[in-house]
């Protein structure tokens, strides 16, 4: 018994050792389950499969019996070209029926083509200005004086669409009496006017009116509706009004009309509609050569009756399959998933930065290994937080700490500058006393140590760089320095806004012969942040220019082997520091447009983001 017991635990422990198993397990469930459900589903495909046989069975009686018609009526239309270029019914219609060896051969011809044709009722061959005509089986379509004038009326207008059409044959519907139904029936007639094709203008001499038989056209109608269960109707696209119709005919105008309109398209000939609820297949052909097209309609539940029974069966036990299947891996992702579902939340607490979780490990399967490794993971990754930490604000320290060192020489260049060009004039010794004790008191506040200050000793640094520039430029440069009272006292990253002002007078200013003025002002945008302009009146930069400098704002740090001016090198590391002290947020803006000036604004925060302040203060107490 403990044997027997032990071979069944076997498989069970490998199973819950084994997430793959039970995967496997799971799967050939479902795969079961969806086997059976597809072999059902079986029949709704085929009952598909026959839906398509049905429609194409049914396109093609459509598109035989409009091929049926066509032919018919192509040589109809052949036999009216044949009397159109015939030059002795020219000279007989133009001497107005004057020969009676004309007329009458012509009448013969008329009456064989009658015979031969049994879908022809009458033709008439007519004069224009109704001077005589000769004709053939007219009296079919009328049988007293009232229907006679009501026919002569219909073949007056008939006379006009022709004329109008200037010799080009069409199609036209008409309504007239059959004598043999005792009724107005619907018919066909194709009318032409005749021309005088020996004159160069072409002018009309007659017409040529053939009249179909509308009881011949009604019993092809009818044949078509004896092939199937289709109720057929001859529409017309201009108004989607049915012309000819079977005796269970279906389509009014305004169920029609959307038909007619789509049979201009020959992408697809049959479509479905609904009408009271009562679902219909339409298959439909355009009559090559007029405005007529070829309607059938069926319901589709009398013509898939028994495949539709079918098909509600087969879907009915499909359904059945599917609910139990669904249920069925209900069950078994619960148990399978359930470790997965522990570590997704364990991983999107390290997403939020709790790298203090632990996960349950509640298998001994690849799962429980995941989990147990998961849990290790996370706790080295919280131990390894504080040194990566430390590491990045040694390496955030040093890049500030080079992007001060790479502006230092710019101004010092430009500084020694001024005293070259100063230093060739007579009498400027006093001059270049007091620009060498402000660069000695610039270069002390530069070394003094420290990677801040305030704003107020920002602008006494920059009042003494302006005095230098004074001298330099004399009454063609002034300067204005304003600042927010409680901004004065504010620290911010050292030497920030000095390249500005230098490119300001030397890119903007030192070009103009009659100067200009620098406005470097400091205010409050809110309780965080602040904003520092050094707006200037200069020749400003070329679109081209400030599109470049705008676009390298977001690169690396530029240097001059980069192929940049020093202009853009200063903007460009500012930025970069502020971005690098602040975060993505804050930087450096810029304005410009030629002969407009330039106004540069750095947005700064009001106070030193946390650890800065302290690392400031070590670094001071080092140097010093």
């Amino acid at each position: 018994m403990k044997q027997a017991w032990a071979w069944l635990a076997y498989p069970i422990r490998a199973v819950e050792r084994s997430f793959f198993l039970k995967m496997l397990i799971g799967m050939l469930a479902i795969i079961i389950v969806t086997v059976c459900s597809l072999g059902i589903n079986f029949y709704v495909v085929t009952s598909k499969g026959i839906n398509r046989d049905a429609v194409a069975n049914m396109q093609q009686l459509t598109d035989q019996a409009v091929l049926t018609i066509e032919s018919q009526m192509e040589t109809i239309r052949n036999e009216s070209w044949n009397f159109f270029g015939d030059s002795e019914l020219q000279t007989l219609v133009k001497s107005g029926f004057g020969s009676p060896d004309a007329t009458s051969y012509f009448m013969s011809k008329m009456g064989i083509l009658e015979r031969n044709n049994p879908l022809i009722g009458a033709i008439l061959i007519m004069g224009k200005d109704a001077e005589g005509r000769i004709q053939t089986g007219v009296s079919n379509y009328y049988g007293n004086d009232g229907q006679r004038q009501t026919f002569e009326e219909e073949i007056a207008r008939l006379q006009q669409v022709a004329i109008s059409r200037n010799g080009t044959g069409a199609w036209e519907f008409s309504r007239l009496m059959n004598r043999t139904e005792h009724r107005v029936m619907p018919t066909f007639a194709f009318v032409q006017a005749l021309k005088d094709v020996q004159k160069d203008l072409q002018p009309i001499i007659g017409t040529i009116v053939i009249l179909l038989d509308g009881e011949m056209l009604q019993q092809w109608m009818d044949s078509l509706q004896a092939q199937n269960s289709f109720a057929y109707a001859v529409m017309d696209r201009k108004d989607g009004c049915p012309v000819l119709r079977t005796a269970s005919g279906s389509g009014s105008c305004a169920s029609a009309i959307e038909t007619a309109q789509m049979s201009r398209s020959e992408q697809q000939s049959y479509k479905y509609t609904d009408e009271s609820g009562r679902r219909s297949l339409v298959v439909y052909r355009a009559i090559s050569q007029t405005e007529w097209v070829l309607v059938g309609k069926a319901p589709l539940s009398e013509l898939l009756g028994q495949v539709n029974a079918v098909a509600k069966r087969t879907l009915l036990i499909g359904t059945v399959c599917l609910i139990v299947a669904m249920l069925l891996a209900a069950v078994l992702s619960s148990k399978v998933l359930r470790p997965i579902k522990h570590l997704r939340l364990g991983m999107r607490q390290i997403e939020k930065g709790n790298y203090k979780i632990a996960v349950p490990v509640e298998t001994k399967d690849e799962i429980g290994f995941f989990c147990h490794n998961f849990n290790r993971m996370a706790s080295e990754i919280h131990s390894l937080i504080r040194q990566v930490y430390e590491s990045e604000l040694k390496k955030k320290d040093a890049e500030i700490k080079a992007l001060q060192l790479q502006m230092n020489p710019h101004f010092l260049y430009n500084t020694l500058g001024t005293i070259e060009s100063l230093a060739s004039i007579p009498g400027s010794e006093e001059m270049i006393g007091d620009i060498c004790r402000s660069i000695s008191s610039m270069l002390r506040y530069n070394i003094s140590g420290g990677r801040y200050a305030s704003i107020g000793e920002e602008m006494k640094q920059i009042r003494q760089y302006l005095s230098i520039q004074k001298i330099r430029f004399g009454s063609r440069l002034e300067y204005e320095l304003r600042v927010d009272e409680q901004l004065s006292s504010v620290s911010i990253p050292k030497l920030l806004f000095q390249p500005i002002v230098e490119n300001s007078i030397i890119h903007g200013i030192e070009g103009m012969r009659r100067g200009g003025k620098v406005c470097i002002e400091a205010i409050a945008l809110n309780e965080r942040e602040l904003q520092i302009r050094v707006t200037d009146n200069g020749i400003g930069f070329e679109p081209m220019k400030l599109q470049s400098i705008r676009s390298g704002l977001n690169g690396k740090p530029l240097s001059a082997s980069a192929g940049q001016t020093d202009a853009s090198i200063g903007i460009k590391n500012i930025h970069s520091r502020i971005r690098l002290l602040y975060g993505d947020a804050y930087g450096l803006t810029i304005e410009s447009g030629p002969q407009a000036g330039t106004v540069v604004a750095l947005t700064l925060m009001t106070a030193i983001p946390d650890g800065e302040e302290a690392r400031d203060g070590l670094q001071s107490a080092s140097i010093g």
